[in-house]
């Protein structure tokens, strides 16, 4: 069985949340294994996330930061990293898989969130040049030898986002050079999406992938996530 946790503060209000849920949905009618998944709330998130991965073996973190408890998805994004365990973070969840690759393996501890840290010197995740909020775009992938291009069969595709933060485009050639490959970008060369290869699925992407998702087609991005929790 396939078991998603889906890390986010769930509010029925936000159509990303709700889509989310419908997502699943959808890719039941062609995934044949049984997909179960459950929101989990940032502020339950403990310190150790072991006994949360007993329970679950694929992780979802969700949009709709900042959350709750910003340390709880930083940890569950390391867990899931350092034991290759299938993860598509999206939106927000996008901007702290940056983060916690750059604290954890890139060592760069000064570099902070916007948002959450303005007072910092040093913002690896900061504001776009302009709002993403409801908007969409023609994107391209620059990697062919990427998850992403094997998911979505083609190089240019359309996303949708519901943001106004994005990784610094200072940090673009250290997170990639450093192993978080950039494999998705707008015609500007900023990045929307990112991996880490030699994974089963470790992907983030800045466009939320359920925004383009139906009974009649479901998102490919989702279902290589959701089959790569077959083995």
């Amino acid at each position: 069985m396939i078991k998603v946790a889906v890390i986010g503060d769930f509010n029925s209000a936000y159509y990303t949340h709700t889509a989310i849920n419908d997502s699943f949905d959808h890719a039941e009618n062609i995934i044949p294994e049984t997909i179960s998944y459950k929101w989990i709330h940032t502020s339950t998130l403990q310190h150790d996330p072991t006994e949360i991965f007993e329970n679950f073996n694929r992780f979802w973190i969700a949009s709709g930061s900042p959350y709750s408890n910003m340390q709880g998805v930083i940890n569950i994004i390391k867990h899931a990293r350092e034991n290759d365990v299938p993860l598509l973070a999206i939106c927000g969840g996008f901007q702290h898989l940056i983060l916690e690759y750059a604290w954890n393996v890139l060592g760069k501890k000064e570099v902070a969130h916007e948002e959450i840290s303005p007072e910092a010197t040093e913002h690896i995740i900061k504001s776009l040049p302009c709002s993403l909020v409801g908007q969409s775009e023609e994107l391209t992938i620059v990697d062919k030898n990427s998850i992403t291009y094997r998911a979505m069969g083609k190089e240019k595709f359309t996303g949708s986002y519901h943001c106004s933060f994005g990784l610094n485009l200072d940090y673009k050639d250290i997170i990639n050079d450093g192993g978080c490959n950039v494999v998705v970008e707008n015609k500007d060369g900023e990045v929307r999406g990112c991996e880490i290869k030699n994974m089963q699925f470790f992907v983030g992407s800045l466009f939320q992938p359920q925004l383009h998702s139906s009974n009649d087609s479901p998102n490919p991005l989702l279902l290589s996530f959701f089959k790569a929790a077959t083995g």
